[in-house]
């Protein structure tokens, strides 16, 4: 990760600084950051650890009005049903035009969703934990600092920009609506923690195949 990336220590405030890594932990190179190993997260300041269990009262397995359990069995269409998708909305382009400054943190904040995925699950990035994890945290953000309803606007317009709705979308529906719900039961929250979490305990989507 280079210095022209962006992150915040409490996910509330933005430094420039670079990523440092080690074989097994990833962590910023501020100090009042958070180390990372294996699935345990810890503040810097702390020797306590906190494991995926201490964050776990964000609303359970459901995004919008609909359950995980009943996302393999629903259809496309009765997914974007569920989430209010409308797939001939404004595109990425037309939605950035008509908003042009958040269209700037949006763009920002992708960026900074990208590159902590690749830290925190290395490997393949599509249809899978480092994905869920990637569309969950920009939302999160993305409604921290836009609101929730500007950060669907921009979440459903990027979902747009395929040529075809597939179970890949629909995957993406569900954690894009996740990553706002905890953000909204947990606005202080840290949600680096809280949706590493959420992808430890199985109430996100990490595959679009049942």
């Amino acid at each position: 990760m280079s210095d022209s990336y962006y992150y915040g220590s409490s996910d509330t405030s933005w430094y420039s600084s670079s990523y440092y890594s080690s074989s097994s932990s990833y962590y910023p190179s501020s100090s009042s950051s958070y180390y990372s190993s294996s699935s345990s997260y810890y503040p810097s300041s702390s020797s306590s650890y906190y494991s995926s269990s201490a964050y776990t009262s964000f609303g359970g397995s459901s995004s919008g009005d609909l359950l995980i359990e009943d996302f393999y069995s629903s259809s496309n269409e009765e997914i974007q049903q569920a989430f209010d998708f409308d797939p001939n909305g404004p595109s990425e382009v037309q939605n950035a035009l008509l908003n042009p400054f958040d269209a700037y943190k949006v763009g920002n904040l992708a960026g900074v969703a990208e590159e902590l995925a690749k830290i925190l699950f290395p490997g393949p990035q599509g249809d899978n934990a480092a994905d869920a994890f990637r569309h969950a945290y920009w939302n999160f953000m993305m409604a921290q600092a836009i609101g929730v309803d500007g950060a669907k606007a921009f979440a459903d317009s990027h979902e747009r920009n395929g040529t075809i709705f597939d179970s890949s979308s629909a995957m993406d529906l569900f954690n894009n609506d996740f990553g706002r719900d905890l953000f909204e039961q947990n606005p202080d929250g840290n949600a680096i923690q809280l949706i590493v979490a959420a992808i430890n305990n199985g109430d996100v989507v990490t595959s679009p195949g049942s």
